[in-house]
């Protein structure tokens, strides 16, 4: 479970799980609380430029975390952009959607490994390849 939000707020609850039995607590060196509702201000910025874009109509799905699903419509694909800058990713739902859909590896790009990592925890083993930017 990731928490994201003010940092006094997620320190105060991280210190408040570490005092708990077989609870792991851990700080992200994040640079903003993404995907959170202080992300709001860029939020309405994104927004803005985001309906201003024309999309194409994808080859293939594509899909979005912050529902965890396909979307294959443009005016969907924009609201779940505009939506994942202050709403929780559903990684998990993405990763079980993918594995519904017949995905049996992934490719993780840039620096580290840890969406590798998740992903392994996830219910089946997928493939999972790291490469390093």
């Amino acid at each position: 479970i990731v928490i994201s939000g003010a940092k006094e707020a997620v320190e105060d609850i991280g210190s408040q799980l570490e005092q708990k039995e077989n609870i792991k607590f851990r700080k992200l060196n994040v640079s903003a609380a993404f995907h959170s509702p202080q992300m709001a201000d860029a939020a309405k910025t994104m927004e803005e430029e985001i309906r201003k874009m024309v999309f194409s109509l994808p080859k293939v799905p594509v899909v979005c975390n912050v529902t965890g699903k396909s979307a294959r419509n443009t005016e969907d694909i924009k609201e779940n952009l505009i939506r994942q800058m202050t709403g929780q990713v559903r990684w998990c739902d993405t990763i079980l959607h993918l594995k519904e859909e017949g995905t049996e590896q992934f490719i993780e790009t840039g620096n580290g490994d840890v969406l590798k990592k998740l992903n392994k925890t996830i219910i089946f083993r997928p493939k999972c390849i790291g490469l390093e930017a």
